[in-house]
């Protein structure tokens, strides 16, 4: 899946510092938009149609894996189809059903859905914000001296810099997109 920013999105972050034909760019890239999509749960952006296998609930609820679903083309429950005139849902995921219960066994829910974000200005900037620090100090180094010359790089973590540390301000920004665990 495509990063969530491009690398001549972080050359123009950075104002040039860091040139898209950096080869750590590409690295950097997928690792932090990997880790974004790992603690929101899903693939956020761009929106994809996609099919999954779900354990059943047991009851007229049905969560989707996303916070924002743009269409369902096909329930089979147990095998068996889900007429789309027994169920509604809606774009948080929910799927409820009318009449009767989701089955309870494990694996036995396929969904085949659209869902995904068409831009997310706000996440992009999170993950240019990241890999700059990131590709900025690659070892981590805090600071660097020569002579009378003195480097210091912002700390994610302390005592360190660089590396794919998230910090506070960046997850409230990333939380909206987060699917909660129950």
């Amino acid at each position: 899946m495509e990063p969530l920013a491009s690398s001549s999105d972080l050359t123009a972050y950075t104002g040039g510092r860091i040139s898209d034909s950096d080869p750590r760019v590409g690295t950097a890239l997928d690792g932090v938009s990997t880790a974004i999509r790992r603690y929101c749960g899903w693939h956020v952006f761009p929106e994809v149609q996609e099919t999954v296998l779900l354990d059943g609930p047991g009851g007229r609820y049905l969560t989707l894996p996303s916070k924002h679903v743009t269409g369902i083309y096909s329930i089979l429950d147990t095998g068996l189809p889900v007429l789309p005139t027994t169920y509604r849902w809606s774009e948080d995921g929910s799927v409820r059903l009318s009449a009767g219960y989701w089955s309870d066994e494990y694996r036995a829910i396929e969904v085949t859905y659209s869902h995904g974000y068409d831009d997310v200005d706000d996440l992009r900037s999170v993950v240019l914000a990241i890999a700059a620090r990131q590709l900025a100090s690659p070892m981590g180094a805090v600071s660097e001296a020569a002579g009378g010359v003195t480097v210091k790089w912002s700390e994610t973590t302390r005592g360190v810099s660089g590396g794919l540390g998230i910090l506070d301000h960046e997850y409230a920004l990333i939380d909206p997109y987060r699917i909660e665990s129950i």
